[in-house]
């Protein structure tokens, strides 16, 4: 501790504390607390009072007495642990009083033999009892110490009364001190509301000709739906949903394709990875393109001779070898055809539900003494955690959820939404909060049709995936972006959105630019037609954000290497 004329020495202080009743909402239990401060010191003292009150130093030998309300033999039991410090060391006393005194067994006599002949020792107390005047017994001690009393009525006084004890005591010392205050605020909600509603989708979703096979196998994979004989006449790629589907149901549609295209025929390309355990293995590819060879063959009655057989090592086009994921990539079969309704896109139409916006944000703001040390937010539904997001130290400016990701369909049963935010400060203090409820309304089908109002289309049209690192437009490509101009020059005024995706592989800035640009291929091109109006179309490059299918399975990055074109209007 400094003196405030550069000189150095010791101090030794103690303090016995009863309840403070207007701390908080509920009373704080007593407490006994010894403080030793040793020669020399260097730093200012720091008394750190929270809600409820806490004092905090180094405490000196001995075990303190339990929590109570016995003010005598407290304040005792303090003066033997000053009677043993250094008699050179300045020492004091500060007593927070309610003038309560219960079941002591010591007399107030007792305690004024205690504190005789001790050296350097000041006492100093704040009394708070209910009634006026300050209590006759402590105003005696501290008068007789070297010290002073003040009377507090509420919370309010304890600064102004410590700074002026602090002026008083430490008038040789620097000392500071500061109540804690717990951590407080607010979560806000954005939007307020979301608005769901019914949608006719027109989907035409891009072919994605490749089988792919799991490391050193030849057998194809289950999530690969495989029909018995019987079960082909009833099919139809039109009852299909999402890209991802359609995929898994790529040898029934391709099946169904050349049943009704008897002049048709397909090449099945046999590839392997060609490192590890597939390194130069021909044969290993030769079973997977014979794999595919039986199941046209058995299950759709393909005749032999319009299949024909082929095996490489990597695909004539393949992923990068550098990563795990490309490498999976590589291991595939081919389905090439001579025939363009073969590999055509596969058009559904479906009913499905679409949001006004992407994503509900939760925007936390907090006030607090302390650093925050860790947080936690939970989205609610209906009494039920639908996820959470946690982390260590201050939380983000907002938090986000995607409403894909929660499923529209789960949101428009639950009907409102909620967040809660959980922090805890470094102090060990815990603060909750809600936002309040965010509505979820629905607007069916029929209900925009009693009202007379138009329901809204979403024709989405995927292009034929680009290839690896590619953002040219091939043939393929170009024969899709000319049905979606032609739909465009039928519909007059729909609004064009073009969303260039790519996959996972790779940095996230240069995927973003890679992106865009084959997003700005179809932009130009669309521009160049004439047919469109530059204020109708909207495009972006999403990278390997907002992926809108699985980036886990070699199928879902590869179709994620495509930009998506959204038209929408009202019929």
């Amino acid at each position: 501790m400094s003196r405030s004329n550069g000189t150095s020495a010791s101090m030794s202080c103690w303090w016995w504390t009863t309840p403070i009743p207007w701390s908080s909402a509920r009373r704080w239990s007593p407490c006994w607390l010894p403080w030793t401060a040793s020669s020399p010191w260097s730093g200012p003292l720091t008394l750190s009072m929270s809600s409820p009150l806490s004092i905090r130093g180094r405490v000196s030998p001995g075990s303190p007495p339990e929590p109570s309300r016995q003010t005598n033999d407290s304040i005792h039991k303090g003066l033997e642990i000053i009677r043993q410090m250094p008699a050179d060391s300045q020492k004091f006393m500060l007593v927070f009083s309610d003038g309560e005194d219960i079941n002591s067994r010591l007399k107030r006599e007792d305690v004024s033999v205690a504190a005789k002949g001790l050296s350097n020792f000041s006492a100093y107390a704040v009394d708070y009892m209910d009634k006026s005047g300050l209590d006759p017994f402590l105003t005696s001690f501290v008068q007789g110490h070297n010290g002073m009393i003040r009377k507090a009525t509420s919370a309010n006084d304890f600064l102004p009364i410590l700074k002026r004890f602090s002026t008083t005591i430490f008038h040789r010392y620097m000392v500071t001190y500061r109540f804690l205050v717990p951590p407080g605020g607010t979560l806000v909600s954005a939007p307020s509301a979301v608005n769901i509603e019914e949608v006719t989708v027109v989907d035409s979703s891009p072919m994605l000709n490749h089988v792919y096979f799991d490391t050193g196998k030849s057998r194809i994979p289950e999530r690969y739906v495989a029909l018995a004989p019987a079960e082909t006449a009833t099919f139809s790629e039109e009852k299909l949903k999402d890209t991802m589907e359609k995929h898994h149901q790529v040898l029934n549609v391709i099946g169904k394709r050349l049943q009704a295209n008897p002049e048709a025929r397909i090449t099945l390309v046999g590839c392997n990875s060609n490192s590890g355990v597939e390194k130069g293995k021909i044969g290993l590819a030769r079973n997977r393109a014979e794999a595919v060879f039986a199941y046209f063959e058995s299950v759709w009655g393909i005749d032999l001779s319009r299949m024909e057989i082929k095996a490489r090592n990597l695909p004539a086009v393949p992923s990068t070898s550098r990563v795990p994921e490309g490498v999976v990539e590589n291991q595939r079969v081919e389905i090439l055809s001579d025939h363009p309704a073969i590999l055509d896109t596969i058009k559904s139409t479906y009913v499905q539900e679409q949001a006004d916006t992407k994503e509900l944000r939760f925007a936390p703001s907090l006030e607090g003494e302390t650093e925050i040390k860790s947080w936690q937010l939970r989205l609610l539904g209906a009494d039920t955690v639908l996820a959470t997001r946690e982390g260590s130290g201050a939380p983000p400016a907002a938090v986000a959820f995607a409403l894909e990701t929660l499923g529209l369909r789960n949101l428009v049963q639950l009907g409102q939404v909620s967040a809660e935010i959980e922090v805890k400060d470094q102090e060990g203090n815990v603060f909750s909060t809600a936002s309040a409820p965010v509505a979820i309304n629905f607007i069916r089908r029929e209900e925009r049709t009693a009202q007379k109002i138009g329901n809204k289309v979403v024709e989405k049209y995927g292009l034929i995936l680009f290839d690896f690192d590619r953002a040219d437009l091939k043939d393929r490509n170009q024969i899709i972006v000319n049905r979606v101009l032609a739909r465009v020059a039928e519909l007059k005024g729909a609004a064009m959105d073009i969303a260039g995706h790519t996959d996972i592989i790779g940095k996230e800035k240069y995927n973003v630019e890679l992106s865009g640009r084959r997003a700005k291929a179809v932009y130009d091109s669309t521009l160049q037609s004439g047919i469109a109006a530059e204020a109708q179309i909207t495009h972006a490059g999403n990278g390997p954000n907002n992926p809108p299918y699985d980036n886990s399975l070699p199928e879902g990055r590869s179709l994620n290497r495509t930009v998506i074109i959204n038209l929408q209007y009202t019929e």
